[in-house]
């Protein structure tokens, strides 16, 4: 039941009966985006989605401001699996809204601490080996602490995400 069920979320390798395998492992399957929420204490506190297509949304105080976040960015995000829980995110074609100055980290290592719980769509810890992007504290943006924490929730949902517009 365990590949079977790693199957229909994110795929599972391997040939024919029994085999168990990965040689290619996906963060997220088709129909499911994953939520990212970090909470980290003297950090940009930020939500992201990263989707199945390859497109990726971060916006800040997300519980706070719902719909209205302070600020917001857009891009694009590939992967690649390191084995263990970790997973290589390279984020690419950033395009913040708003007027604060965001500079976002290219590549990040991404570790997720109980894969088997991760792939029953169980929220789980998990953390970015350095902040995914800093921005310039001041009168354009909000927060005082220029760097966005490393630390994160995360759980894989089913379904489409359309929260807040591009």
């Amino acid at each position: 039941m365990g590949c079977l069920a790693a199957l229909s979320l994110a795929g599972c390798g391997g040939s024919g009966g029994g085999s168990s395998t990965v040689p290619s492992e996906r963060l997220i399957g088709e129909g499911y985006h994953l939520v990212l929420l970090s909470d980290d204490s003297d950090k940009v506190s930020y939500a992201c989605i990263l989707k199945p297509d390859g497109t990726c949304l971060f916006y800040t105080h997300a519980e706070e401001q719902g719909d209205n976040p302070d600020f917001s960015f857009t891009g694009s995000w590939s992967e690649e699996y390191l084995g263990d829980g970790e997973f290589r995110i390279t984020f690419s074609n950033v395009s913040p809204t708003g007027t604060c100055k965001i500079t976002c980290t290219r590549e990040n290592t991404l570790t997720i601490t109980n894969m088997s719980a991760y792939r029953a769509g169980q929220p789980v810890t998990a953390s970015f080996d350095q902040a995914p992007f800093t921005h310039e504290a001041g009168t354009n943006c909000p927060d005082t602490e220029t760097a966005a924490g490393t630390g994160l929730m995360l759980q894989m949902r089913s379904g489409s995400w359309s929260g807040i517009s591009q």
